[in-house]
């Protein structure tokens, strides 16, 4: 692996932006509307530098998630091998560099008592860590849709009123992560092979968004996301018992 692969961002850029095509979509679809939606509500050039940095932070442990999942495909038959095997020692720098910049970054923005950004990065650390063990590649669907909710959000909620990003969420959903879901879901051959039939997703959905209604409820200050949550998780649950040829069939 390039050595500059071990600095924040640049192993992002070396396996996943390593083209034109690549770079230019993630600035249009991503950084750039996130840094607008920011200097629409604070104009300053401190605003920059803040969004650079919350950026940073959250690619720092992003890219954590990214490794692992690098490394698996390396155990996988078919596994898309975006990078070389690392060793234990390689590996373990690479972890410890972006946990640094993440804890120096957090000092420097004042976020060390900031119950929203270690909550946030343990939702994000859970739904990462969840989509790199999940056996049931339809369920990856749910979990890709949180970290791409979390890719937009992250360099600007920190930034923004709270009142604000729940106006926003719905409208994120719906033309990026939306967007980015269906392009997912065809890459992986999932829009053809989707196990919606088998007990494991009926129950693995609504485990899986308990963090996405977390957050929800948390923008919302309402208890409402969580108990629809539970209630179709119950739901869930008691379609999973079913046999398959009860289920509903629906398209």
């Amino acid at each position: 692996m390039s050595p500059i692969a071990y600095l924040p961002f640049f192993y992002f850029q070396n396996t996943r932006l390593n083209n034109r095509k690549a770079f230019v979509f993630h600035a249009a679809y991503e950084w750039l509307p996130a840094a607008l939606l920011a200097f629409y509500y604070f104009s300053s050039a401190s605003t920059l530098v803040s969004v650079i940095l919350y950026y940073l932070a959250f690619i720092s442990v992003y890219e954590i998630g990214y490794v692992i999942n690098d490394q698996q495909a390396h155990e996988e038959k078919e596994g898309r091998k975006r990078s070389e095997q690392l060793n234990a020692f390689q590996l373990t720098t690479f972890i410890a560099i972006r946990l640094i910049v993440f804890l120096i970054i957090t000092t420097l923005q004042s976020q060390m008592q900031s119950t929203l950004w270690w909550g946030w990065y343990l939702l994000l650390a859970i739904q990462f860590a969840w989509h790199n063990l999940l056996t049931l590649r339809s369920l990856k669907a749910v979990t890709f849709s949180f970290l791409a909710f979390s890719r937009f959000f992250s360099p600007i909620i920190m930034l923004i009123p709270t009142a604000i990003s729940a106006s926003l969420a719905l409208p994120v959903f719906l033309n990026y992560v939306l967007f980015r879901l269906f392009t997912y879901l065809d890459s992986k051959d999932l829009l053809r092979n989707f196990e919606r039939k088998s007990g494991a997703y009926y129950r693995g959905y609504y485990l899986l968004i308990i963090p996405f209604s977390i957050l929800i409820a948390y923008l919302y200050q309402s208890w409402i996301p969580l108990a629809l949550n539970g209630y179709y998780l119950l739901i869930g649950l008691a379609f999973s018992l079913l046999p398959s040829s009860a289920k509903a069939t629906s398209d």
